[in-house]
C-alpha cells in the first residue's frame, strides 16, 4: 500500500485463520484495524483471527510503502493414505 490506498473492513470469504505479517516499516499511517480497534504492527510481527468471522482493514497509508505477508487458511477434508 501506498499513495493513500486503504483496504476497506471486510471478512474473508473462506479463511478460518488469517494471518498478517507486516514485510516493511518506516511507513506512516496503514495502521491494521480488527473488530473496530486499531493496531500498529511492525516488521516481522504476526497477528492471526477467524477471517471469515472477524471484520478487518487497513487504514491509509499517508506516506511510505506498506507490504505484508498474508496468509488464508480453511479447513479441508482429511486425505486417506492407502
Amino acid at each position: 500500500y501506498e499513495n493513500n490506498r486503504k483496504l476497506k473492513p471486510h471478512r474473508d470469504t473462506d479463511s478460518s485463520i488469517t494471518f498478517v505479517i507486516p514485510l516493511t516499516d518506516g511507513y506512516k499511517g496503514g495502521e491494521f484495524i480488527l473488530s473496530d480497534k486499531e493496531y500498529i504492527l511492525g516488521k516481522g510481527d504476526c497477528i492471526y483471527f477467524n477471517g471469515k468471522k472477524t471484520a478487518h482493514g487497513v487504514k491509509s497509508v499517508t506516506e511510505g510503502y506498506r507490504a505484508s505477508l498474508n496468509v488464508w487458511t480453511r479447513k479441508i477434508n482429511p486425505i486417506t493414505l492407502v
